[in-house]
């Protein structure tokens, strides 16, 4: 697949004072433009980066993310960025700091003592251990180099026949990710027309289920739901075979996680012409960062936006909310797209630290101006949506239950 080169344009000033809206809104109209989806045109970049705000009426809180789970915290030596969303992530904490359980028993209290303990600590000797253990740190006080791109392409077969974006045929989008990012890309997908199937398993279904039900409903409405089971073999086979059907997969897990259960992306791709696969990780595929656990918040601080907060309003901060996340599940329906177009037979891999990366860097080479005075605009808001003329978005079609469509989409594709 060829990476659309994007024509240089300018954020529109005051009109949309949302960071990073440029890249969004360039994305959003090669979509457009390849696919001529009517309801597109309903949506706007600035918009999808701040829809989750919008709905739930989240605030500029400075270091503290909107979303509350992830924190700007000070080291012996660096700024790290550190995110606890479950109460699974709290119970790691006296692990990673070699502490007492009893300071930390996953009540927001334990942010006080987690940053006493914290600049006792090297930032390298905090990484190491949050690699191992699984939870999700990163520096937060510089900018990374640009990446080549925001997506990592690998040509695993010959491509299939091109595809007119004006034909019939729209592809099966088998979606086995959760949260924000691969859920908002099979979301944009289906919206151009794709049938999305959303795979989720019945021992650990998509956390967002238990989120805010609004949010929830408007990213999965109008997609097909399938509940099977990591831990059954027979399930496994029975989602070989789903795979094996879809034109393109979404997957928002670690490499190890798949390969554990038999699935092997490249494998899956060579084995099928023109397939797509789409693999989103926090911090990338290949080692060491392939192991590495993150969300929208930290990811993006560890790309450099709190570094240009400090530069906007004179600290570190955050940016907006898990801004990482709607960028990163924007550009991954365009390059998800556009390899579908031109035949597939590759393996896309984005990260969220890289697409924000990629946009941080080209937005400081076309107007770093702009996308400072974007940056100030989200501590001057009290309201991260403020500003925003856009209408909300609510969800207008069916939102399924888990597993309501299992045995309908094992019929129609033969799977026993």
């Amino acid at each position: 697949m060829n990476i659309p080169q994007f024509r240089k344009s300018r954020v529109d000033g005051l009109k949309n004072p949302i960071p990073l809206t440029a890249c969004a809104r360039r994305a959003i109209n090669e979509l457009r433009r390849y696919s001529g989806a009517p309801d597109l045109a309903l949506i706007s970049g600035a918009q999808l980066l701040i829809e989750r705000a919008r709905i739930q009426h989240l605030r500029f809180r400075g270091r503290i993310a909107a979303g509350g789970s992830c924190r700007l915290i000070r080291c012996a030596d660096h700024l790290l960025a550190i995110s606890l969303p479950r109460e699974s992530d709290w119970e790691l904490v006296p692990a990673w700091l070699e502490t007492d359980h009893e300071q930390f028993d996953g009540k927001q209290g334990s942010w006080n003592r987690l940053a006493n303990r914290l600049r006792e600590l090297p930032a390298k000797y905090l990484l190491e251990r949050s690699a191992i253990l699984g939870i999700a740190a990163a520096r937060a006080d510089q900018i990374t180099a640009p990446p080549v791109s925001f997506a990592q392409i690998s040509h695993v077969s010959p491509p299939a026949a091109k595809k007119e974006p004006s034909g019939i045929r729209r592809p099966l989008v088998v979606d086995l990710s959760a949260l924000w990012a691969g859920p908002l890309c099979s979301h944009i997908l289906q919206i151009m027309g794709a049938t999305v199937i959303k795979v989720e398993s019945p021992e650990r279904p998509d956390g967002a289920r238990s989120g805010n039900q609004d949010f929830y409903r408007l990213l999965n409405q109008n997609k097909l739901s399938v509940s099977l089971s990591f831990n059954d073999d027979a399930d496994i086979n029975r989602l070989n075979r789903l795979l094996h059907h879809a034109d393109i997969v979404i997957e928002g897990s670690r490499p190890r996680a798949l390969s554990n259960i038999g699935i092997d992306a490249t494998e899956m791709v060579s084995a099928t012409p023109g397939k797509v696969w789409v693999s989103i990780t926090a911090y990338g595929r290949t080692p060491p960062h392939d192991q590495l656990v993150g969300f929208g918040d930290d990811a993006a601080a560890a790309a450099g936006l709190s570094v240009l907060m400090k530069q906007a309003i004179g600290d570190y901060a955050f940016g907006g909310d898990a801004i990482a996340d709607p960028l990163t599940g924007i550009h991954a329906a365009l390059a998800a797209w556009m390899s579908w177009l031109q035949g597939g037979g590759e393996l896309i891999a984005l990260s969220l630290r890289d697409v924000v990366s990629f946009c941080i860097h080209r937005e400081l080479d076309e107007d770093p101006e702009t996308l400072i005075e974007g940056c100030r605009h989200w501590s001057n808001d009290a309201h991260l949506s403020s500003r925003l003329p856009h209408h909300r978005r609510a969800a207008q079609g069916h939102v399924a239950a888990l597993g309501e469509d299992t045995q309908m989409v094992y019929a129609q594709l033969g799977i026993d």
